[in-house]
């Protein structure tokens, strides 16, 4: 089954009731050196491997898992030994007994770190843009299909005396 794990692109970790580790793929160890330069060792208290920024927060998320015995979905980012970012999707999926208590916790983790630096790259254009926009020094106005208005820079502000909130969607 260890090989089977293995080959998955997530990060899986398996947690007992009392949060120690029961199980762990080779993704899991690699994002977890990644942010720590240590390794999951089998049994091991699982909070008690987190930096120490996120255990305060996992912790009320399994307390919460305990309460509601519902998955718990979240996004984490984290800064890595090498200065850089790492950021995750991880759900927190609890397993019940026939009596309903929970046997085990699912820890599923995507590294999600690709698509989070090309969204940051891409808002910080759109800012670029928009600012480009908004201070260069001629007009720039339009409208959509309906004649609404959509863009107003601000030398049509100076030119024309109205701000963009006064004019968007007339």
């Amino acid at each position: 089954i260890n090989s089977i794990l293995d080959n998955i692109d997530d990060l899986l970790v398996i947690l007992s009731s009392d949060r120690k580790i029961m199980l762990h793929n080779k993704e899991a160890d690699r994002v977890y050196r990644s942010i720590s330069n240590a390794s999951f060792h089998l049994g091991d208290d699982f909070l008690q491997c987190l930096i120490p920024e996120r255990k305060k927060i996992v912790a009320e998320i399994l307390d919460q898992l305990r309460e509601d015995k519902k998955p718990y979905k979240t996004f984490a980012e984290y800064k890595t030994t090498t200065g850089g970012k790492l950021f995750l999707d991880l759900n927190y999926i609890p397993v019940l007994d026939d009596g309903g208590k929970i046997s085990y916790i699912h820890l599923i983790g995507m590294d999600v770190t690709p698509q989070k630096i090309f969204e940051q790259k891409m808002t910080s254009l759109v800012g670029e843009v928009t600012n480009l926009i908004d201070n260069v020094n001629v007009i720039i106005a339009s409208t959509d299909s309906r004649g609404y208005i959509t863009q107003w820079n601000n030398r049509c502000a100076e030119l024309f005396g109205y701000e963009k909130n006064e004019v968007f969607g007339r």
